[in-house]
């Protein structure tokens, strides 16, 4: 027989994949478990019972998300976003304690894209975005109280600053009957509909509002914004210049675009940027045209320019000069204004619109407000102007415009995240992006370009992006993904998988909290919340080369999480099929969940009344264990109070089956047992080890107080052989256990 003491110091690689069990041969194997259920891995390399958890209030519903809201440092809140068939959507904001703070209602969202919806939060607003609803903004007014709205973009005049794009095919046409006031217009490819009505399209850049649809070609609208001129230009060859051509006048320096050739050697063109004016003030004056030759009618006031003659407000071609395009030039020998519009390709409409849809997601960059995700436009990202975050107006392309961009990346079809960081971190249904910048190439619309990197994980769209180890960590299905900065400026970003060796804690997480020095140690955790109901605890420090995941479960099923004041909160249904859900607090010094606390022995028969439907269990404040409700104990017997209340959870440590190597070879497989294991503790209760049981009290200590928590080697001896030969410890009593290292002497 042969003898092996083997000493295991760290569980820093965490709970291990089944399907790992036999990488004998990796420092992963050495360092991990078998199971680490509802512990948390410590910075030491050691493991401690999962802390319990503090019910602060209870809330009905059938879907709901939490969102961490800091408006300063003192004043922080958790944001419950849910659904209620009377008042529909409604925010309920708490303070830290759980203390009702304020709430509004009607809401667009529903229970079934709750945990789809994104957010974006600064200062006092929050502003959550879905596909299915136009943006709201939910501000804060007060320390309890809170104001919601859509969202209104910026206004200039007439002109309305909302995001715009030209959604029809690039061939169809818009003509427009008459530059202001109510005209109809025919647009081509049969694009209008019905829901346009009360929707803006632009010409030419100018607004016009639908006000009716007759068919898919013919609408009928009011001109907001009066419609650039289109002009009858007289040149010495029309036939060298092409449809499309951009035009330039060589000495006004008037630019316009050719729609047509009217024959007679006259060009139809268009001038995007000028208006109409009077007369009166300088300017290239049109002599000899009447406003009342635009309909036909003389008299007519179209303008307020009846009787005088009309100009161009900017610099309009002039007789004599050259007209100047891409290959070929010709003199201009006539200019007039035309009496019709020209059907022009250039124009667009509203893109936030119930038609056609509203942005998925939202976050806030360089002090610029970005949208992506649209419906109809999914790989579109829009950026407001610098410092005005509801102007979405391009203007010229200037460094302070809006940006209107799309990924030229047939690769990438669907922006579903969007993360600021050092660079905007765009996450797509293929993968990662980000855009370039730096102190030579800032965040603007002349500088915008997208850079894949690491592999085409495809990225969820629920499970929001959170900074965490010097990275971002998201969520491609059931695979937990790290990017991070290189340094390389060739290559800023790469990316990684995190959950290789732990894939089967992570079940489709919709949710992720990240923590730092968790309840005041030094320990830093990711939360991820998992569609089965339980969490996925991560902890990841690259730089000391330490990565693991444990699970979370508890009685009910743990919801959406979120960090507040560095503390992790949760939202738990406790009883299943009775949608009242609890906001609750993860606590150190609980080791119960859904904790309520009672005073005093007597009031202890109110529990059924406090926790219907529940099993839970008593734990005195001075430490001792009372069992389940109703207890096994006389009156006469109970420990005062005061008491904490709650739903005990197993907690699990199973070592991985020992490496058994002699002289002859690797002997796993074969028939081996431990013999006896010495566990390392830390303050800590009684505990089982392969089901042999350690006292809570020696023969020396009083057991009329509390079980003494002990620190440093507790021994236990065992029977039996196995083939996999491992070491299960867990808790009779929901107390505080820490295990530091373990033992074993392995005998085969």
């Amino acid at each position: 027989m042969s003898k092996k003491k083997q000493l295991q110091t760290t569980f820093i690689a965490g709970e291990l994949a089944p399907l790992l069990g036999m990488r004998v041969d990796t420092k992963q194997y050495a360092n991990g478990a078998k199971s680490l259920l509802n512990r948390r891995c410590l910075i030491g390399g050691g493991t401690s019972r999962r802390p319990g958890t503090r019910d602060l209030t209870g809330f009905f519903g059938i879907s709901n998300r939490l969102v961490d809201f800091v408006f300063n440092e003192n004043e922080q809140y958790i944001c419950m976003f849910s659904w209620d068939a009377s008042a529909g959507g409604v925010m309920i904001a708490y303070l830290p304690d759980g203390t009702y703070a304020g709430s509004t209602v009607g809401g667009p969202w529903t229970p079934g894209i709750i945990q789809e919806m994104d957010w974006m939060q600064t200062a006092n607003t929050i502003i959550v975005t879905h596909s299915t609803f136009k943006p709201v903004v939910i501000t804060r007014i007060g320390p309890a109280a809170w104001e919601s709205h859509t969202i209104e973009f910026f206004s200039s005049g007439p002109r309305l600053e909302q995001p715009y794009f030209k959604l029809a095919p690039h061939t169809a046409t818009l003509q427009p009957s008459a530059y202001t006031g109510a005209i109809t217009l025919i647009v081509g490819n049969g694009w209008f509909r019905q829901d346009h009505v009360g929707q803006i399209f632009r010409y030419l850049g100018r607004e016009i509002l639908i006000t009716g649809v007759s068919d898919g070609t013919n609408a009928s609208g009011n001109v907001l914004e009066k419609l650039p001129p289109s002009f009858i230009v007289g040149v010495s060859d029309s036939s060298v210049f092409t449809a499309g051509e951009t035009v330039v006048g060589s000495d006004s320096g008037a630019k316009g675009v050719i729609v047509t050739d009217g024959g007679n050697n006259d060009l139809l063109i268009y001038a995007r940027n000028a208006s109409i004016t009077s007369s009166s003030g300088p300017g290239g004056s049109i002599s000899g045209l009447q406003a009342g030759l635009f309909l036909g009618a003389p008299g007519v006031d179209v303008f307020g320019l009846a009787g005088q003659q009309a100009q161009v407000s900017l610099q309009a071609f002039t007789v004599g000069e050259t007209l100047v395009g891409p290959v070929s030039t010709a003199k201009i020998t006539s200019v007039a204004l035309s009496s019709t519009l020209a059907a022009v390709t250039d124009w667009d409409e509203a893109l936030f619109t119930p038609g056609n849809g509203w942005p998925s997601c939202v976050t806030l960059h360089r002090n610029r407000l970005c949208f992506a995700g649209h419906p109809k436009m999914p790989n579109l990202l829009l950026a407001s102007r610098l410092g005005n975050i509801f102007s979405f107006n391009v203007g010229d392309g200037s460094d302070a415009d809006a940006i209107s961009v799309t990924i030229g990346d047939s690769s990438a079809a669907e922006i579903r995240q969007m993360y600021s960081s050092d660079q905007l971190i765009l996450a797509t249904d293929k993968g990662l992006y980000y855009c370039p910048e730096g102190p030579n190439q800032p965040f603007t619309p002349t500088r915008m370009a997208f850079v894949a990197f690491g592999s085409p994980w495809p990225i969820s769209g629920s499970c929001k992006m959170r900074a965490f180890d010097d990275g971002i960590i998201a969520v491609s299905g059931s695979t937990v993904i790290k990017a991070r900065g290189t340094g390389d400026s060739q290559k800023t970003w790469n990316a990684q998988e995190v959950s290789i060796l732990s894939p089967h804690l992570i079940n489709n997480p919709y949710d992720m909290a990240v923590t730092t020095n968790f309840e005041g140690g030094p320990e830093r955790y990711c939360v991820f919340s998992n569609a089965d109901g339980s969490l996925a605890v991560m902890m990841l420090l690259e730089g000391q080369e330490i990565r693991n995941f444990v699970p979370w479960r508890t009685s009910g099923y743990f919801g959406s999480v979120c960090v507040v004041k560095k503390r992790l909160y949760c939202s738990v249904l406790r009883v299943p099929g009775y949608q009242l859900f609890h906001l609750e607090l993860f606590d150190n010094a609980l080791t119960l969940d859904g904790v309520l606390d009672i005073n005093t022995a007597p009031e202890l028969a109110n529990i059924p009344l406090m926790f219907p439907g529940r099993l839970v269990n008593v734990v005195s404040y001075s430490g001792y264990s009372l069992g389940t409700w109703p207890l096994a104990m006389r009156q006469d017997e109970i420990p005062p109070g005061p008491y904490h209340i709650g739903n005990n959870y197993d907690t699990v440590i199973q070592t991985l089956p020992a490496v058994i190597e002699d002289a002859k070879g690797s002997n796993a497989g074969e028939m081996a047992r431990i013999s006896e294991a010495l566990v390392f503790t830390h303050e800590s209760a009684r505990f089982t080890g392969n089901g042999y049981e350690r006292q809570a009290y020696l023969i020396n200590e009083d057991a009329n107080l509390p079980p003494p928590r002990r620190t440093g080697p507790q021994r236990l001896k065992f029977l039996g052989w196995r083939r996999d030969p491992t070491l299960t410890i867990t808790q009779p009593d929901p107390l505080p256990l820490t295990v530091l290292a373990v033992k074993t002497e392995v005998l085969w």
